[in-house]
């Protein structure tokens, strides 16, 4: 699986999601030397109060890192790369804890489903997806590690480690800590023997983990005074959105092909979670009964005003598949119930298997990509002469990789862009619309010329690959 992750961000495929612009550009331009800014994103004109183009509206530590990695070699191919590296360690993690479970408790049906979800939670962590996710579930995975080795470390090196995790989560991305941290909480009460030495030394942690945070997003390239009036700004953008709806829903909780099936591995996961809880809620004494309640609450508040408020923010939940996958896979296999443990081995082998699914058409079509010469490599390589002498070009937003040069990324508006411009347009989001081509001067059409099929039967509506048509515009 580890080949696998390299070789999709070597050929940058799949086409780079809509938030890689957010993120991948901001660290290919770090990389690049040109600070941790992002001009090309529409939001940054919105929420940057410097008006400088400054990626300063968000947790700043995911861009950074990849950036500050990608000098050593600061081109757009790289910064996937390194993409994958992180994807790589989050199956990793998962494979130790999959191995760990199984290793005293096998059957045939435990080792399928514990294999397929090796290929399913992989289509979570494809490298080009380009969010801070694949950066803070490794982090929360170093974090669950750490938890579990409480007892072989020293109360200090334990808190001290505890501390910088909790840090860098919270300045990779807000919600992930919000629920990370009230699920360490939850641990942590039941675990406890003394309520009051549970809550001190917590509230010393969070101190700690916020002061930490804060010290990094000082010494971050445009400081905390700065990145905290934007985020808040972008955070009151966000929580306005109004895109969500029951199809909505199903379509990110179920069909969508980064995150397939989710509902069905979180409801499961809820299901002994909750059956589990209900069994040893009323073994804690009332005060710790008190504070699981609030803990609880904060859960299920944090779910509905952070997941639920807009469809395609479930993000904020697959963060946590790996540990979620753990979990479930844990209980499938040493449930006492027979009958209960084969319907969710039957569920779950069902939901994996089309994570398996989406991931070999994944594969089918990027060696369709490469068989028809709309890849990564061969449109940049097309594009070089249209492209090469231009200060600007327009470009659709999956096309943006195949610009080495991130200066010259300008935004496809097709209202804004001036005249004798040069727009690069994507096929992939579907049938190019004519007005964007009548009138207009073609310069290359490189379109695809067969849809894609496996055994006869179209694998795609519209190309998934590098396939455009650039034009000058002229009206």
């Amino acid at each position: 699986m580890a080949v696998v992750m390299v070789v999709f961000a070597y050929q940058v495929y799949p086409l780079p999601g809509t938030d890689s612009v957010v993120f991948l550009i901001t660290a290919t331009r770090y990389a690049k030397g040109l600070g941790l800014t992002n001009p090309y994103y529409y939001l940054t004109s919105s929420v940057d109060p410097t008006q400088t183009g400054s990626f300063d509206y968000y947790p700043p530590l995911f861009p950074l890192i990849v950036g500050a990695i990608g000098k050593i070699a600061p081109y757009v191919r790289t910064i996937f790369l390194i993409c994958s590296i992180f994807s790589i360690g989050n199956l990793w993690f998962l494979t130790r804890g999959l191995n760990k479970i199984l290793a005293s408790k096998r059957n045939f049906y435990h080792l399928l489903v514990a294999v397929l979800s090796i290929f399913y939670c992989a289509v979570y962590f494809l490298p080009t997806i380009g969010r801070p996710e694949v950066l803070a579930s490794l982090l929360v995975m170093i974090e669950i590690s750490i938890y579990q080795n409480k007892k072989k470390l020293r109360p200090l090196v334990f808190n001290l480690l505890t501390t910088f995790v909790f840090s860098a989560i919270l300045c990779t991305q807000l919600i992930c800590f919000y629920f990370a941290f009230t699920a360490f909480l939850i641990y942590e009460c039941k675990a406890t023997p003394n309520v009051w030495a549970y809550i001190r030394d917590n509230a010393l942690r969070a101190v700690s983990v916020v002061v930490l945070a804060g010290l990094i997003l000082y010494f971050s390239p445009h400081g905390l005074l700065t990145t905290l009036e934007a985020t808040k700004v972008h955070i009151g953008i966000a929580t306005g959105r109004t895109d969500r709806s029951i199809g909505l829903f199903l379509y990110y909780w179920v069909a969508n092909t980064n995150a397939v099936g989710f509902l069905f591995v979180f409801l499961a996961a809820l299901f002994f979670y909750c059956q589990h809880l209900v069994g040893e809620f009323w073994t804690f004494d009332p005060a710790r009964r008190w504070l699981l309640g609030i803990l609880h609450l904060a859960i299920v508040v944090g779910i509905i005003k952070f997941v639920l408020y807009a469809s395609p923010t479930v993000y904020n939940l697959t963060v946590f598949i790996i540990p979620i996958t753990l979990y479930l896979i844990d209980k499938i296999t040493n449930t006492e119930q027979a009958t209960l443990g084969k319907f969710f081995v039957y569920v779950m082998a069902i939901t994996f298997l089309a994570g398996v699914g989406i991931l070999a058409r994944w594969v089918f079509l990027l060696n369709n990509a490469i068989q028809t010469g709309r890849d990564f490599e061969t449109c940049r390589t097309k594009l070089k002469p249209v492209t090469g002498g231009l200060q600007g070009v327009y470009i659709s937003n999956m096309m943006w990789p195949l610009i080495e040069d991130t200066k010259k990324l300008l935004p496809v508006y097709y209202t804004t862009v001036p005249k004798e411009s040069t727009m690069l347009i994507q096929e992939a989001n579907g049938t190019i619309p004519n007005t964007l081509i009548e009138g207009n001067e073609i310069i290359l059409d490189y379109r695809t010329e067969h849809p894609a099929k496996f055994a006869g039967m179209r694998l795609t509506n519209h190309a998934q690959n590098y396939a455009f048509i650039a034009v000058r515009k002229k009206h």
